[in-house]
């Protein structure tokens, strides 16, 4: 749901992240979103690349176990106003940019780091006003956006 603030506007989201292995469990030891839109010049943009990830890690997911990670990610009133509200008529649709630093831990022993990259269009649009309430419960479809190791 997005909520006007003093001075920007707050997405809360949740991300579930699926463990559907017997053995492993995943250790998350960085994990963040950003949010990104498509102006009409074509050139994607990040809404918040400068924000902090409200995500404690390390944290461990078990094996055979969906986790609900909730994230806050927070878009600042002077931002909004200078990027997104000039001139725009039509809805802006955003996806959210998922990555996450992870390893996969067997009893003791466990292996090295991966990166997971994922984009997920949320089926929101932003639009030129500034303040939208919003509040989607339906999960996004996500692609992934180029897992490497670290």
């Amino acid at each position: 749901m997005i909520l006007p603030l003093d001075g920007g506007v707050e997405l809360n989201l949740t991300v579930a992240a699926a463990n559907p292995g017997w053995r492993a469990a995943v250790e998350y030891r960085g994990f963040d979103v950003k949010l990104q839109y498509t102006p009409f010049d074509g050139k994607p943009t990040l809404l918040n690349e400068d924000d902090a990830s409200s995500v404690r890690t390390p944290f461990v997911q078990p094996p055979r176990n969906t986790t609900a990670i909730p994230v806050r990610v927070f878009v600042s009133g002077d931002y909004w106003v200078q990027n997104m509200m000039r001139g725009k008529t039509d809805d802006i649709p955003i996806t959210a940019q998922v990555t996450a630093t992870v390893r996969f831990l067997i009893g003791k022993a466990c292996t090295r780091s991966y990166h997971i990259a994922v984009s997920c269009y949320l089926g929101l649009d932003l639009f030129k006003r500034p303040t939208v309430s919003f509040n989607h419960n339906n999960t996004a479809d996500c692609v992934a956006a180029g897992p490497e190791t670290v």
